[in-house]
């Protein structure tokens, strides 16, 4: 039985199933416990890097969004959270997408979340592995199937001339932003950064997408139509822009970075830390609402934010 007082409503575990069964589940229950009870008392230390938010009690069970059924959690531990709830309830359909939208669908579950056998038996991780590949199946009715250019053409058709919602266009742009970025301050080999390039060369831009880039930018559509920019602004933005081949260029300014790191340039900076090099541009130029500790190195004041 339940040897652990405060168990956040979490449903027994059915006493009508073989005591091998009960006890495995019931194994996993109690450590599922302890794992919230761990992140709830977690220091902001240990909260400094990139955390989720996690249903400690899921929706599908019967838990709110309200603060007491919410717990902050590093990404590692909410990977855990879900492989332990799936395993405890294996039948709750809500818990099976859960499990499937958290670990991206992979198959190599033990790499995605850094887990190794001390942590799940190897009956629970052949599950996983075995319920993501369902999940995919189910999701999608023509998995495996080959599809006839007929049917590609109609897939397609069905899908032009839809339009996103602000709100989905905003949810997008905030999940693929800053920490939310799953690249956010990586560092990338010279062997993948060569093998995105390559990967790029040789794309021609349609004149049909060109066309819907001239549109999208132009009138009404332009999200500064219509704007009055202050003369301080145009500046900073004419100086950005003139003598691009000489000290005036931004890209070939000296860069000073937030551990105080004096950079040639951006690209220097950019081939140092990983960052990409957009990001690292708009944050010199303010684009952005922070800028992260990044600016302009200046020989007279050691520094100068544009």
């Amino acid at each position: 039985m339940n040897n652990i007082e405060n168990d956040f409503g979490l449903p027994k575990i059915s006493e009508d199933l073989d005591k091998e069964e009960f006890d495995y589940r019931n194994k996993y229950r109690n450590i599922y416990i302890r794992l919230i009870i761990r992140c709830q008392n977690m220091t902001e230390e240990e909260l400094s890097g990139y955390n989720e938010r996690h249903h400690i009690l899921p929706k599908c069970l019967g838990g709110k969004n309200n603060k007491e059924n919410l717990v902050l959690m590093p990404v590692r531990y909410h990977m855990m959270a879900h492989i332990l709830l799936i395993t405890i309830y294996p039948n709750i359909r809500g818990l099976k997408y859960a499990i499937k939208a958290v670990l991206d669908g992979s198959s190599n579950i033990v790499d995605r979340a850094g887990l190794s056998q001390k942590y799940f038996s190897s009956r629970t991780l052949a599950f996983l592995r075995e319920e993501t590949k369902v999940r995919r199946k189910e999701d999608h009715p023509n998995w495996g199937k080959h599809l006839s250019e007929k049917t590609k053409s109609k897939i397609s058709d069905s899908h032009k001339g839809k339009k996103l919602s602000e709100e989905t266009k905003a949810k997008m742009s905030k999940s693929r932003s800053g920490p939310n970025n799953p690249n956010y301050g990586k560092t990338f080999s010279e062997e993948w950064k060569k093998h995105l390039s390559e990967s790029h060369k040789g794309y021609i831009t349609s004149e049909e997408t060109k066309k819907k880039l001239s549109i999208a930018l132009s009138g009404p559509n332009n999200p500064n139509y219509g704007k009055t920019f202050s003369e301080e602004w145009r500046q900073k933005i004419s100086d950005n822009h003139r003598d691009v081949s000489g000290s005036n260029n931004p890209r070939a300014r000296k860069v000073l970075g937030p551990d105080g790191t004096i950079y040639g340039c951006i690209k220097d900076a950019v081939k140092m830390t990983g960052i990409p090099l957009g990001t690292i541009t708009k944050w010199l130029r303010g684009i952005t609402k922070s800028n992260h500790g990044w600016s302009f190195y200046n020989e007279n004041n050691n520094s100068q934010s544009d």
